[in-house]
């Protein structure tokens, strides 16, 4: 091993301009991918761990952005694999996670899942998918290679510079479990009975690239949480006929028009969690192998935490109900050996949304009005009351069957298992592996 390491860093050496090519066109390709520009925000990217990009987006099918982005593959294309090698695993995973979210954006749009509106436009865009499915191959690492890259968590969890929880009046202020990344720890993974997928949605947003776990943790520990979820498990009177007061009526679920034709409403009396319960999102990147395999991997993209401050059912603005922290990865400084996640600040605005469908970037004088808190647009849907903000809970009651809500423990791997098979399942999928084996054959 020693020998080799030697060999390699004599023949970088012996070759410094041939190196700092590699450096560039790997930034450039980089760049071209992750960077927005508009009138408003020049330069502008945040949220580097993926493309900002939405189903009406133009970015990279026309225009300057296509071109730009057309050389800049073409120039990381030609280099050889000797010099790919001189990457390090991490770049190579992270340019394999960009561009491998580009090759899927044509199957995210709708009605027109090409986004090209002439027969030119369209045949550009496969011959840019092709060169990148070329490139997706030519990136993968061996799974053994994938299970040695860095785990943000564990870092973050290391620095020890934020408090496990809530400390301040200030809902938003960082809050950090160092907990969460042991293997056997007081967080329990939970998932639902109905559904393969505990976080369904932002799967959905990712196209399957990444694995969502979510994460329950009560006060008491462990043993405290996994009653709890026994309790909520075994409580059957999901619904009354009586609408509650008006203010719980707001706060839980209302299901109208049901096969019985009457309205229901979330029970109040649905057993709770108490104060200081905390919830965490977790992202974890999927990869391709070099046996064309989709495979989890340790890096962590992101982390989405709500604690709960209060339990009561009174709104006041100025006492939360909850405390909310995010912590994402920051590539180009893992890149220069900075490991943690970075805090979302307080106030810090970005583009990003569920919801949102329609470019920012491509709606003129829209787009300087098209940022939210970043925080704060996590109570769009999680605003409810106690267990009834728990959208992957709530989301099982369905109009029609009225199936009883299922909330358990779950486990990791079963995350991983269902969300590669969506993705193996998904025709983008299919169609990668369609090029990869026109590529192959002779």
């Amino acid at each position: 091993m020693r020998a080799g390491i030697a060999l390699l860093i004599a023949f970088t050496w012996a070759l410094p301009a041939r190196g700092d090519e590699v450096a560039e066109k790997y930034d450039a390709l980089y760049d071209a991918i992750m960077v927005r520009d508009t009138s408003f925000y020049p330069g502008y990217t945040d949220d580097p761990v993926a493309p900002l990009v939405w189903k009406s987006s133009r970015f990279l099918i026309e225009g300057e952005s296509r071109d730009r982005f057309a050389e800049a593959i073409d120039g990381f294309v030609s280099l050889s694999d000797e010099e790919l090698a001189r990457l390090t695993d991490f770049k190579r995973a992270i340019m394999q996670r960009h561009l491998w979210a580009v090759f899927d954006i044509p199957f995210d749009r709708g009605s027109n899942p090409s986004g090209a509106e002439s027969e030119q436009e369209k045949e550009n865009q496969l011959d840019l998918q092709r060169k990148i499915a070329v490139l997706l191959k030519r990136l993968a690492l061996p799974e053994s290679r994938i299970a040695a890259l860095p785990d943000p968590v564990a870092a973050t969890s290391a620095e020890k510079i934020y408090p496990v929880v809530p400390t301040s009046e200030d809902p938003f202020l960082p809050f950090f479990p160092a907990e969460l990344s042991e293997t056997n720890g007081p967080w329990v993974c939970v998932s639902r009975l109905y559904h393969l997928l505990s976080a369904d949605m932002h799967s959905e947003d990712r196209q399957w690239r990444s694995v969502f776990h979510i994460f329950i943790k009560l006060p008491g520990g462990l043993k405290e949480t996994l009653q709890y979820l026994k309790e909520l498990g075994e409580f059957k009177s999901h619904w009354i006929t009586e609408a509650p007061d008006k203010r719980m009526q707001m706060l839980t679920m209302t299901v109208q028009k049901t096969l019985e034709r009457v309205d229901v409403y979330v029970n109040p009396e649905t057993p709770q969690f108490p104060t200081g319960t905390q919830f965490a999102l977790v992202e974890r990147a999927l990869l391709i192998s070099d046996s064309g395999k989709v495979v989890t991997s340790p890096l962590i993209n992101g982390v989405q935490l709500r604690a709960y401050l209060r339990m009561d059912t009174e709104y006041d603005p100025d006492r939360p109900h909850q405390a909310l922290a995010e912590f994402v990865m920051q590539p180009r400084a893992m890149m220069d050996g900075t490991l943690a996640l970075r805090a979302i600040e307080t106030d810090e605005k970005n583009f990003r949304s569920l919801v949102v469908s329609s470019d920012p970037f491509e709606k003129n004088r829209a787009a300087k009005q098209g940022r939210g808190a970043r925080l704060r647009t996590c109570m769009t849907c999680h605003s409810g009351w106690g267990i009834h903000s728990v959208l992957s809970r709530s989301q099982l009651f369905g109009p029609k069957t009225l199936e009883p809500p299922t909330f358990t423990e779950g486990d990791i791997e079963s995350d991983v298992y269902h969300t590669v098979r969506f993705k193996n399942q998904d025709y983008s999928w299919g169609f990668l592996q369609g090029l990869w084996q026109a590529q192959d054959a002779p």
